[in-house]
């Protein structure tokens, strides 16, 4: 990997030629670095001394200038992320999204996104960021258990997370996704089917479920160490993923991707709920990140600013980027990004794509591989494209290393 002090800037046109050499609009991600109080899971990079908001926003609308001049962008997405977006004035976030539009060129078809915690929104609060023009505004709703979300170390309530989803979706005009995490530690089978059960009656377009991870260096990582609890073991977290894949299927939603569902309903279009920004992450899409910690990734060049608000806005302030890294992905890299992010998706891999951008027939030397019974329900492999089963997702990462094992054997 290469460390320079300061990420480059590679130039590219307005639309990117991807894996596939198709042309691809790109996303903007904006990270907003402040919560009113860090979780004990959450190792994003983030601050509370919310009287450094004001001097942030000064330097990200100079960051967003300063990178549009080295990238003729049409974007179709933009995802405000964090942190905590929600902390920040209606006013606040108009000015990130006029300086977008301002240095961008924006498709007529935009998405734009929100993240928002319960306890820093209410009615009032949702319509002003409504009136901005967010098109999806997603809930860290994580749990609606008070027990767990103290363990988790949420500023909000059980009650405050039930009433900013109600509120959400009785507004109108705008997709309303939902965060859970499905395999916390304290929390037993019943409890998750309860959860699933309360955002079931909600009915939210988009459901985000994720796994808890435990990192180091995060405040529910030193207390595992304590052995204060211990995290559920491989058969224990299969079983709850396969609890949430079924209840929420028959609730209506589809899971296109391992962690991602999109409600459907009856009338059986799969495609109007789902994030599309997200969507960029997993099929190679360009997109470029303003921020501290914030990452890009711009034809095989992956980039990121340092998660330091100070050494951030420092170097704005003296009219330079922000300091930061960078690596060129190699076509070994390349190879194993394409399997591992395409069998997250519900379409897994076309083959023919991936054996016009690495020269692998893909199909060849995976489907010896469907003769031994432990992998026959775990995959399929046909002349179009090679997905994983819903079990198979279960295990994704250990399928994805015997895969990736195999191609590189093959030469």
């Amino acid at each position: 990997m290469i460390r320079p002090k300061q990420a480059p800037e590679i130039f590219s046109g307005a639309c990117f030629l991807s894996r596939g050499h198709s042309l691809q609009k790109a996303g903007l991600y904006v990270h907003i670095p402040f919560c009113l109080r860090k979780c004990r899971y959450c190792d994003f990079y983030s601050v509370t001394d919310l009287s450094r908001i004001d001097d942030f926003l000064a330097g990200l609308i100079r960051e967003i200038r300063l990178r549009s001049q080295h990238h003729d962008l049409l974007c179709d997405t933009i995802y405000i992320g964090g942190g905590t977006p929600s902390v920040l004035s209606a006013s606040h976030i108009g000015s990130i999204l006029d300086t977008l539009f301002r240095c961008f060129r924006i498709d007529p078809d935009m998405e734009i996104t929100l993240e928002a915690n319960p306890g820093t929104v209410d009615s009032r609060r949702l319509r002003e960021l409504q009136s901005l023009g967010i098109h999806r505004l997603q809930l860290g709703i994580q749990s609606f258990q008070d027990p767990v979300l103290q363990f988790l170390g949420r500023i909000h309530t059980s009650r405050e997370a039930e009433n900013a989803l109600l509120e959400a979706l009785s507004i109108g005009g705008w997709k309303v996704g939902a965060d859970l995490i499905y395999n916390i530690p304290i929390r037993g089978r019943m409890d998750l089917a309860n959860d699933l059960n309360v955002m079931i009656r909600f009915q939210p377009q988009h459901l985000s479920c994720y796994s808890l991870t435990v990192e180091e260096g995060t405040e529910l990582h030193e207390a595992m160490n304590r052995k204060e609890f211990r995290m559920l073991s491989e058969e224990e977290e299969a079983d709850r993923f396969g609890m949430v894949s079924e209840t929420l299927e028959h609730a209506g939603y589809i899971q296109y991707e391992v962690s991602n569902f999109a409600f459907i309903g009856s009338g059986g279009k799969q495609t109007p709920n789902r994030s599309r920004h997200n969507g960029k992450y997993w099929t190679g899409a360009p997109y470029l990140g303003f921020g501290p910690g914030a990452h890009s990734y711009i034809a095989s060049v992956r980039s990121w600013n340092d998660g330091n608000l100070t050494g951030y806005m420092q170097a704005l302030s003296d009219g330079a980027l922000p300091p930061g890294e960078y690596e060129v992905l190699t076509r070994e890299n390349r190879i194993t990004e394409a399997i591992f992010l395409g069998l997250r998706t519900l379409e897994g891999i076309d083959v023919s794509q991936f054996q016009k951008d690495f020269d692998i027939d893909l199909v060849s030397i995976l489907q010896p591989m469907m003769d031994t019974s432990d992998i026959r329900s775990l995959m399929t492999v046909d002349e179009t494209r090679v997905r994983l089963t819903r079990n198979g997702w279960a295990v994704l990462d250990a399928i994805v290393r015997r895969l990736i094992d195999r191609i590189f054997a093959s030469g």
